[in-house]
């Protein structure tokens, strides 16, 4: 855990985050920012785990997170989706 931050994946489904680091190897961390998965960047967790499905800007997208890197995120508040 960096700080107070949490792997994306080990969030719960429908926490609002924001990213707060992305760790890995240059051309990933290139990769997740083409994405939109970026320092700053506000998303939702659809579905935790590895895939991770998280939304974004009106995009889903599905995320296999482990050894080729990882996303620091920090909590948004208690702002859960529907289930």
């Amino acid at each position: 855990m960096i700080g107070t931050g949490f792997l994306l994946e080990e969030l719960d489904r429908g926490e609002l985050a924001e990213v707060i680091c992305v760790e890995g190897n240059k051309d990933w961390i290139a990769r997740m920012a083409e994405l939109g998965i970026r320092p700053g960047q506000q998303v939702r967790v659809l579905q935790p785990g590895s895939p991770c499905l998280v939304s974004l800007d009106g995009s889903r997208l599905s995320l296999r997170l482990g050894n080729s890197g990882r996303v620091w995120v920090v909590r948004s508040g208690a702002n859960h989706a529907p289930r």
